[in-house]
């Protein structure tokens, strides 16, 4: 039998958010599960961009320049492109948080990465959408099984892609 030719309905002017789903285009690697208490992140010059998922808790991120943002309900910050700056804990009750690195390839980064803004803070709330996927990413942040870090990374990819996607919108 010869194979199926392709569906010429599906066959159209590539789409511009094929650059943003691309193999090559994002990559999410996580840093950190757990919880910080009083003390300060040590890692404050970051050279790649980062997600920081505050799960519970509160905190405050610092920045360059002295801003602060104050974090009283979970949110996704995100930094596209690296940034020097900092999550530090408001009280001794501390706050879950998962970090992961991020990057974007370099057609990505020629093309979108730089037109998106320097911070993006969306309280988890507002990702009512992938509420499920982003319970599974936490799951498997914090799980010891087999493979739960390549798993949790993947599923960063996607909260990537979905986050930039968001963004462009």
């Amino acid at each position: 039998a010869e194979p199926a030719s392709p569906d010429p309905s599906r066959m159209s002017a590539k789409d511009p958010y094929d650059l943003i789903f691309d193999s090559e285009a994002l990559r999410a690697e996580l840093r950190f599960a757990g919880t910080r208490c009083a003390q300060d992140n040590l890692l404050r010059d970051y050279r790649t961009g980062s997600m920081h998922f505050v799960r519970s808790g509160r905190a405050q991120l610092l920045m360059q320049g002295g801003r602060c943002l104050d974090i009283a309900e979970p949110t996704l910050v995100f930094f596209p492109r690296g940034c020097p700056h900092w999550v530090r804990a408001v009280d001794d009750a501390g706050f879950d948080l998962v970090c992961a690195f991020t990057s974007f390839g370099e057609a990505f980064e020629r093309a979108v990465a730089l037109a998106l803004p320097e911070v993006l803070v969306i309280p988890l709330a507002k990702l009512q959408a992938i509420a499920g996927l982003l319970a599974v990413l936490f799951a498997e942040a914090s799980s010891q099984a087999p493979g739960s870090r390549q798993v949790a990374d993947r599923l960063c990819e996607v909260v990537l892609a979905y986050v930039t996607r968001h963004a462009l919108q």
